[in-house]
């Protein structure tokens, strides 16, 4: 007879949780809105499942707190009337924009799992999980621009035949592909793994799906400072680091004197044929919602809709990254939304001479510097990392005992 522990559940549960976040089953049809209202039963599963459990792992007071200030920002803007942005909103559209703050609560089992024996092979599944829903779109990618096939138009559809770039349409990007590369980063530079040729071809095929398919400049740029963030800071001899530093600078220098990197700058530049029109519409799109927000700074004008017409024009809030945050819930909820990254990122520097310690402190600067791009972690499409970076930051926390049981 199979004997399954607390740990097994919850760990069982959050690899479907993952599985069906990560857009596997949009082959006919997009399925995401679905998904997520069925994960968001699961995790109020695992919530009651986590209540009932007798001997639990401790959680720091920093996320306990943080946890209740997400139910208190959450709880706050669904009864608040706020400022009109195209019309108030109804009290069910709402709770349709705010539900996925819920994943936050996913952080308690993610905890269970992450201060267990299971630790480092959780970590591990869900890096393949993620690792394996980029093969796949990659594979439908390839399909649809250069063999003509429509293998899976539930994906295509996702963003639509429209959403292309360098002549191709374009596939959106997954809430773990920025600890794929973390993890891969991580496996290449902090331990002696002997996988570290597959590991190399992972991150080349990575970073080919953030660059091309994708075709995200953000994601870019936060690999690019992760890179140097694990390579400056992983464990190693002062002359190691001294060298290390020194070939930086020259690859850095070499890297500004090409024309490729004036080719990029010029790329966020609004007159440039391929991002312009792109560039210009956040920029003017900011200023709208800038100046609806200096109405209420402190609490925001409330939660809208992400396509809001100014002056016949539809401008999305998604596009600002994790300013809309700013604009929405105030300076107040700002703060709150930045908490868990800066929590990951002082975490993770504590307790950057250990695989888990740089694994969260790399993937915290990733987030942190795309969520100020484009790329927000409060992004529906992104959510879900949340309590995964959470749950990391808990577990790694030198402030709190492994296994200490209560």
């Amino acid at each position: 007879m199979i004997r399954l522990s607390i740990q097994d559940i919850y760990r069982y549960f959050l690899y479907v949780i993952f599985f069906l976040n990560l857009s596997f089953f949009n082959i006919f049809i997009d399925l995401t809105y679905t998904i997520q209202k069925l994960s968001i039963y699961m995790t109020f599963l695992l919530l009651i499942i986590y209540s009932l459990q007798k001997r639990k792992s401790k959680v720091t007071l920093y996320t306990s707190i943080t946890v209740l200030l997400f139910c208190l920002l959450v709880t706050f803007n669904l009864f608040r009337q706020g400022v009109p942005v195209n019309g108030f909103l109804l009290f069910s559209e709402k709770l349709f924009l705010l539900r996925n703050f819920s994943f936050i609560l996913l952080v308690f089992p993610i905890t269970e799992i992450l201060n267990s024996k299971y630790s480092s092979k959780f970590l591990k599944v869900v890096f393949l999980l993620g690792m394996f829903a980029i093969l796949f779109r990659c594979f439908i990618w390839f399909s649809y621009n250069y063999a003509g096939l429509n293998i899976a138009p539930g994906i295509i559809a996702e963003r639509g035949i429209n959403w292309t770039r360098y002549g191709a349409v374009r596939l959106q990007a997954l809430f773990l592909d920025g600890y794929v590369l973390a993890y891969l980063l991580c496996k290449l530079f902090v331990t002696e793994s002997k996988k570290k040729l597959l590991y190399s071809v992972y991150l080349f095929i990575v970073l080919f799906y953030e660059g091309i398919i994708y075709a995200s400049r953000s994601q870019l740029i936060g690999f690019f400072v992760m890179f140097i963030t694990i390579y400056l800071f992983k464990k190693t001899s002062l002359l190691n680091k001294l060298i290390s530093f020194f070939f930086l600078t020259i690859a850095s220098v070499g890297i500004l004197i090409s024309p490729y990197y004036n080719r990029f700058l010029d790329s966020f530049s609004v007159s440039n044929s391929e991002y312009g029109a792109g560039t210009l519409v956040r920029i003017v799109g900011r200023k709208y919602y800038h100046e609806m927000w200096t109405q209420k700074m402190y609490l925001g004008f409330g939660q809208t809709t992400d396509g809001n017409i100014f002056n016949g024009w539809k401008y999305y809030i998604s596009d600002l990254g994790i300013i809309r945050m700013l604009y929405q819930f105030g300076i107040i909820g700002f703060i709150v939304c930045l908490l868990p990254i800066l929590y990951g990122c002082l975490i993770g520097f504590k307790r950057r001479v250990y695989f888990h310690g740089m694994l969260l402190f790399s993937l915290s600067i990733f987030v942190l510097i795309t969520s100020f791009a484009s790329q927000n972690l409060y992004d529906y499409n992104r959510i879900m990392l949340l309590p995964l970076l959470l749950g990391l930051a808990n577990s790694t926390s030198p402030s709190k005992v492994n296994k200490e049981m209560v």
